[in-house]
Parts: structure tokens; C-alpha cells; sequence
């Protein structure tokens, strides 16, 4: 019985990726066939069933025998890089990120997360904080400490390397949200940061292990991090890019959004945008955030 059942996950996890991996498919579709069938194995099994439906557009190419070839190799690489692969539906998978109805259909990770935790924030903002912003992170992660929160960002330069700094000096579980595949580190400059992060939490990306950093999988991937979390805190954003987008999809999501709030004279104007437009919680300690959350 358990054989049977381990067998029936893996076909299960081998049909999400060949899901993934095929290009005459949206997400959005995926996720919708995947709900009415109840798993992905079953819609590959309806193959002449959706091919006479008038409303599946996708042909005789959805179902080539080329993606199920190529899901196989995927699998094979992961376990040879010995990557964790989450599967949509499947025990491990966040539970958090079940709820979002642009939800990734696979996740790979690196290293030694531990996803049953409770209390995970993410923490984004600049590229190019001032050093008032990273002395904020610093103050923030080291006051949430004994709260033994995970931290979740981007692993790009500024904000988000300072977050994850900040919880491995303080002994907190941290994970990045790679725009990428996982055989690389963008940036380079923070291979060894995503060494020590590996140690205590890891890395983590919906892309294929060899997939390059694109500007788009920045955007696409910024959907993880929001989803992923029970709240997102900004810490000194411009009034355009990646933290306001953050900020964005986790208030699509119902997800709490904090920031805080920057001089008028600061160039960095996003944080106090967000508190005008009753995007996000001003906040201006710790203490604001515990009370928020109800941790205390």
C-alpha cells in the first residue's frame, strides 16, 4: 500500500512539472483544469475528453510525448542536484501560498528548510539603501529574534541581502526567492551569503535549475515572496520597482503590508505612498509589528 502510494505522488509530481514545462499552456489555465480534475495525473489521463471540449484550445501538443520526456529529465536533475521539488496539492508544499490563485505549480529548493514553521515575514525594499535603511534592518530582524520568525526575500543587493544577513547573524531560519534556476547564484557576489543561508533555511525558485535571470521572472517571482508570507514589511523603496509590487500582490492576497515611513526630504518616497494609499500599516518599532501580527 505504501509502495502504491509513494508511486501515485511521484506520477503526481512528474505531471505538475510536465504541466509546468508545456508552453500552449497559462498557469491560470493549469491551475484551473488542475481544480476541476483534482490532480494533474488525471488531466493528462482526460486526453480525449479535453480534446473535444470546445473550451480547451490547447490540441494534440498539449499531450506530446516531448514534455513527458522532458518532465522525466527534470526530476532526474533535481534529484541529482539533490534539490527539494514541492508539488501544487502535494504534502510539503506551503500552505500559505496554496491560497493564491497564481500559486506556482512547482517549487525547487536548496538546502534545509523547514517548512512547518509559524511566523514567516518578508522584508523588501531598495536596491540602494541609504545606511539609515540598513541599520532599520538590522534593529528589526535583531528585535524579532525572539519570535524565531523566518525571513523571506529576494537575495538581490540592498535591502533584501541585508534582511538575510541580519537573520543568520540572529540565528533566524531565511529564505531567497531565486528569479532564476537554481545551478546559479544572481548575484555571483552572494554565492557565499546563499551557502550560509542553505545551512539555516535555503533557496527556493518555481524556474527549471538551468533557467537564466530574466527581467520579467524578477516581477513574476516577487508573487512567491508575498505568497509565501503572513505579512511583508518595506523598508525605504523608490516610487517604482519590485518592493511596491511586493507590496502590491500581498494586498491582492489579503496579506498584511507594513512600512516604514521615510522623511519628506528622503528620495525614497515609496513607503510613505503606501501608508497615503492605505496600501500598508505605517509602523515605527518592533513593537508596532508584534502588536499587528498578534504575536504578543
Amino acid at each position: 500500500m505504501q509502495t502504491n502510494g509513494k508511486n501515485k505522488m511521484e506520477q503526481e509530481l512528474l505531471s505538475l512539472v510536465r504541466l509546468h514545462i508545456t508552453p500552449s499552456i497559462s498557469l491560470l489555465k493549469a491551475l484551473r483544469l488542475y481544480k476541476k480534475f483534482k490532480s494533474a495525473t488525471a488531466i493528462f489521463e482526460r486526453e480525449l475528453q479535453l480534446l473535444q471540449s470546445k473550451d480547451f484550445h490547447q490540441g494534440v501538443d498539449f499531450f506530446s510525448k516531448t514534455y513527458l520526456d522532458r518532465a522525466m529529465t527534470v526530476l532526474k536533475e533535481a534529484k541529482n542536484s539533490n534539490y527539494q521539488l514541492l508539488g501544487y496539492g502535494q504534502k510539503g508544499y506551503p500552505s500559505l501560498l496554496m491560497e493564491c490563485d497564481d500559486a506556482p505549480l512547482i517549487l525547487f529548493a536548496s538546502g534545509s528548510i523547514q517548512w512547518n514553521t509559524q511566523r514567516w515575514i518578508s522584508v523588501v525594499g531598495t536596491r540602494n539603501p541609504s545606511p539609515q535603511a540598513l541599520k532599520l534592518v538590522e534593529k528589526l530582524i535583531r528585535e524579532l529574534a525572539p519570535y524565531k520568525p523566518t525571513i523571506v526575500s529576494g537575495l538581490a543587493y540592498g535591502i533584501d541581502i541585508a534582511a538575510h544577513k541580519a537573520a543568520l547573524k540572529y540565528d533566524l531560519q531565511t529564505i531567497g526567492c531565486m528569479a532564476h534556476g537554481l545551478h546559479r547564484t544572481y548575484p555571483l557576489a552572494h554565492s557565499q551569503i546563499r551557502k550560509m543561508m542553505e545551512q539555516k533555511g535555503g533557496v527556493i525558485s518555481e524556474f527549471l535549475p538551468k533557467e537564466a535571470p530574466l527581467p520579467y521572472k524578477f516581477v513574476q517571482r516577487n508573487r512567491i515572496i508575498a505568497g509565501l508570507t503572513k505579512a511583508t514589511i518595506v523598508v525605504e523603496s523608490p516610487l517604482k520597482g519590485g518592493s511596491l509590487i511586493t507590496a502590491d500582490l500581498a494586498n491582492s492576497y489579503n496579506r498584511e503590508v507594513f512600512a516604514f515611513p521615510s522623511r519628506c526630504s528622503d528620495p525614497h518616497q515609496g513607503c510613505n505612498h503606501l501608508i497615503r494609499d492605505a496600501k500598508a500599516q505605517l509602523i515605527s518599532s518592533v513593537q508596532d509589528l508584534v502588536q499587528f501580527l498578534g504575536w504578543d
